[in-house]
């Protein structure tokens, strides 16, 4: 199983860097197996504090030796929800924030964007509408009037 001769061949790392490397040599070496990716661990709620402690006096007088390891216990678990329930309620908060946030560069981008389609639209209808004018024009062999032809100068003009 493990002789001296495969023990000395496998490649040890000696930085973080090595390590990596040492993981995805193994990885591309079957690049037909599948890879499996662990989902990320999921916090779990803390248990609901107790209905009812009895007996417990804390760190007072009159307390028995094992009374104060009992009291500090079920501080600690009391104290560990706390901060469970105060991460929650931050992280919901932020991701609302979060949330509005995207919304808001959503409608912003969006109205941009019917802004370009509408002004890309409007060009090109003015562009069908003086190929129209060209064509027309070699029909009939006639050149445009002046009138015509500055009111064409003033709508580029118009366009910025």
């Amino acid at each position: 199983e493990g002789t001296m001769a495969e023990k000395s061949e496998r490649k040890i790392p000696k930085t973080v860097t090595d390590h990596q490397r040492l993981l995805l040599e193994k990885l591309m070496s079957d690049t037909a197996k599948p890879v499996v990716i662990p989902e990320p661990e999921k916090l779990k709620a803390p248990p609901p504090p107790p209905e009812f402690n009895y007996d417990v006096m804390g760190s007072s007088a009159g307390a028995g030796s094992g009374e104060f390891h009992i009291y500090r216990g079920i501080r600690r678990r009391e104290m560990n929800r706390q901060d469970w329930i105060e991460s929650q309620a931050k992280k919901e908060e932020l991701d609302g924030e979060f949330e509005a946030r995207q919304e808001e560069r959503q409608k912003q981008d969006e109205a941009k964007t019917a802004k370009k389609r509408a002004k890309r639209l409007k060009r090109k209808e003015k562009k069908k509408s003086t190929a129209a004018k060209v064509v027309k024009v070699d029909e009939s062999k006639e050149v445009p009037s002046k009138d015509e032809a500055g009111d064409e100068d003033s709508d580029e003009n118009n366009d910025d």
